[in-house]
């Protein structure tokens, strides 16, 4: 059935790139944009009523009015009378799509009602454990499959790395499943591993290096120095500043 609404519209559907508890993203060819795109599909029979008539409409239409380089580019959004939602977006190289799903929380990705500053939070976790490893922390081949072992909090810490006991409880507890559990950007702020002493030493078993041995001055006497803390500060601000227009 998708195939012959999505022909209709000029598209040529592909493989499944992921699939979720409401619906499942596709690789498709667009004939009118003349190269491959990846097409969302949204089943509202299985959304909830508090979802379907806040949440989604609210996605959508922030999906319509960003635009930027380092964004994911939706290029249009239809509806079917059979309660199909279809999502055309922009297909990342090398699989930038799912790194896109893979950096959102669990109740994104569950179309669950929740607190976006916490689930930020989550992409916050995300982000870290890549510069750190340089990787993705969970599997995005099977959407599905990766709820699971996010619920279940399996997070592979590699040991050639020798991260601090700190660093990785930082890491878990961004990545907690459990929204109501997960640490704010204030209780991030206080985390251990953001007061400069550990942080430096905890860069430098990563394979940071040494600020001494560069010429850099040690910013143990200057919080503010932390590029981390900065940012985090400035995440906060922000966050805060839209507190009105999501809750």
């Amino acid at each position: 059935m998708d195939a012959v609404v999505l022909k209709k519209k000029g598209y040529s559907l592909g493989d499944t790139l992921g699939e979720g508890s409401y619906g499942k993203v596709k690789a498709a060819y667009s004939h009118r944009l003349k190269f491959k795109v990846a097409i969302k599909i949204i089943d509202k029979k299985k959304i909830s009523q508090n979802v379907l008539e806040k949440f989604l409409p609210r996605e959508m239409e922030a999906l319509m009015r960003l635009h930027h380089p380092s964004i994911i580019e939706t290029y249009e959004i239809f509806e079917t009378s059979s309660g199909k939602v279809y999502i055309v977006m922009e297909l990342g190289e090398r699989g930038s799509l799912l790194s896109y799903l893979t950096s959102q929380a669990p109740e994104l990705l569950e179309h669950i009602p929740c607190d976006p500053r916490i689930s930020d939070m989550w992409s916050l976790g995300i982000i870290l454990y890549a510069m750190l490893f340089a990787s993705q922390p969970f599997d995005s081949s099977n959407i599905k499959e990766m709820l699971q072992v996010q619920k279940q909090q399996k997070i592979h810490f590699m040991k050639s790395k020798n991260l601090s006991t700190d660093c990785k409880n930082l890491i878990v507890h961004l990545l907690h499943p459990d929204a109501s559990q997960r640490l704010c950007i204030d209780e991030v702020l206080r985390h251990p591993w953001l007061q400069t002493p550990k942080l430096v030493r905890s860069l430098r078993s990563a394979g940071g290096g040494d600020p001494k041995a560069s010429g850099k001055k040690s910013p143990r006497n200057n919080r503010m120095t932390n590029p981390i803390v900065r940012k985090c500060k400035e995440w906060r601000r922000k966050s805060d500043s839209l507190k009105d227009t999501f809750l």
